[in-house]
């Protein structure tokens, strides 16, 4: 591992209902926010923040949220 990514705040947050046949209503949270990257080997740092998307949705089976999409953009890493 290089890195462990740090989230740092919810720059857009969204939650919204929308139908599913078959499933009825269904809860959705979807999201954009900035992170950093924590060195993990001292031969790496890394400059700027990371950008992230994500949309999750409460699933009427489990009744638990899960990930439907995930998109990060890592800040390019720096050798030292």
């Amino acid at each position: 591992m290089l890195a462990r990514r740090r989230f740092t705040q919810w720059t857009i947050e969204s939650s919204y209902s929308s139908p599913i046949p078959g499933e009825g209503d269904v809860k959705y949270f979807a999201g954009t926010f900035p992170y950093t990257l924590a060195p993990q080997m001292p031969a790496f740092n890394f400059c700027g923040f990371g950008s992230g998307i994500v949309k999750g949705m409460l699933s009427p089976e489990t009744g638990r949220w899960q990930i439907v999409t995930l998109t990060l953009d890592d800040p390019p890493a720096l050798l030292q």
